[in-house]
């Protein structure tokens, strides 16, 4: 079978990587610099070292990519689309024209392909295409990817749920058992809107889980007490567990702000308080840890690393980001220990060195500790319990 995947960022390479094992896969990109490196059979981004451990470097050969249109997807059997769909800001729907434009390609140049979105998008999207082209064989499969585990959790998901009941899906359904044979994997068969909910309401459970341990957090730290020590208590009960709990400035990265910002855009009808007030949390959290962070320090407020989790390179919604913009809105001087990124003149000033960064700075704010600054515990300033996501 051959299989087009449009899209080469962490969703897209991950399926790639899965279905080259016994299928013919293609990958399509605009950015060339990406499209070379997977031709020379190397990561078009950094990977953490775990999760390139998972790499099988033969079916990494297997690959190939262009930015041809007509090469990505003459003779395709399946387009998988793993496109950005980015948050248009609150109170706005998911921007999915780049997922509409994958469409309409895979329409002209592949018509008879089945056509599999993983990039997140609205309830009704998938009814609402198949309805345009009048067609069956679009049908959304979401995708449950860590941030920093993209690679492992394509290889081992938790689930795999497949937006259609009918033939298509089962057809889909198959494709991806066959992918899994080795694994004991669950699979479920809904409609396409049920799928798209699945998407939606599960990142929005998360964004609570981790508001709620925030929140947590913020009681025991105005009170004097031990957060780690009232969260394992909690957790120590199998109904709550230990996922999700370590606090932190906020919520952030690439699924739950969008995915809980969608989710409330479609209650904006629906009686609710809940699915709201988890974005209040998270923009209280930020703008009380902002203040706590300035009366820690009357100096220079240094940050370390941008990033939303640990062993990610992706800063988008970072919640470490906005603290630092509420803390700059106050005229404090920021400066930031972030290796990926040599200057932001917007967010402070930017240092490569971690000693001389250390030295200048009068706190220290880490989002989440690592052994690399240990040996300057006295300035840190964290909300981390368990050295983990």
């Amino acid at each position: 079978m051959k299989i087009a995947v449009i899209g080469i960022g962490y969703v897209g390479f991950s399926n790639a990587v899965l279905f080259a094992k016994s299928n013919e896969v293609v990958l399509f990109d605009i950015d060339k610099s990406k499209i070379e490196k997977v031709n020379n059979a190397t990561m078009p981004f950094e990977l953490p070292s775990e999760e390139n451990d998972l790499l099988d470097k033969e079916t990494i050969k297997r690959l190939y990519a262009t930015d041809d249109k007509v090469k990505a997807y003459t003779n395709t059997d399946v387009v998988i689309i793993s496109v950005s769909t980015d948050s248009l800001g609150e109170g706005q729907p998911l921007n999915t024209t780049n997922v509409e434009s994958v469409i309409s390609d895979a329409k002209q140049f592949a018509p008879n392909a089945v056509i599999v979105i993983r990039s997140t998008i609205p309830i009704g999207f998938t009814k609402r295409m198949n309805e345009k082209y009048n067609c069956d064989n679009i049908i959304f499969v979401p995708e449950f990817l860590r941030e920093n585990k993209a690679l492992y959790d394509t290889i081992h998901p938790t689930r795999v749920v497949v937006g259609d009941t009918g033939a298509v899906g089962q057809r889909i359904t198959e494709l991806f058992k066959k992918a899994y044979e080795n694994c004991d994997v669950p699979f479920a068969q809904t409609s396409s809107s049920e799928a798209e909910a699945v998407k939606l309401f599960s990142n929005t459970y998360l964004a609570m889980r981790v508001a709620f341990f925030n929140e947590l957090d913020t009681y025991a730290l105005e009170n004097d007490m031990d957060s780690k020590a009232i969260i394992t208590g909690l957790g120590y009960d199998p109904r709550i567990g230990d996922g999700y709990n370590n606090p932190s400035l906020g919520y952030g990265g690439y699924c739950l702000p969008k995915d809980s910002q969608q989710l409330a855009v479609i209650y904006s009808q629906i009686p609710s308080v809940l699915i709201k007030n988890i974005i209040e949390s998270n923009k209280l959290r930020k703008e009380y840890m902002a203040q706590k962070i300035m009366d820690s320090c009357s100096g220079a407020i240094g940050f370390y690393r941008l990033t939303a989790k640990a062993n990610s390179d992706s800063f988008r919604a970072s919640a470490v980001v906005d603290v630092i913009k509420i803390i700059k809105s106050q005229g404090r001087e920021v400066l930031i220990y972030e290796p990926l990124i040599k200057q932001d003149d917007n967010l402070g000033v930017f240092y490569d060195d971690l000693q001389a960064f250390a030295n200048a700075s009068g706190i220290i704010v880490a989002n989440r500790i690592t052994p690399e600054i240990e040996e300057f515990k006295q300035k840190i300033f964290s909300r981390d319990c368990f050295n983990r996501d």
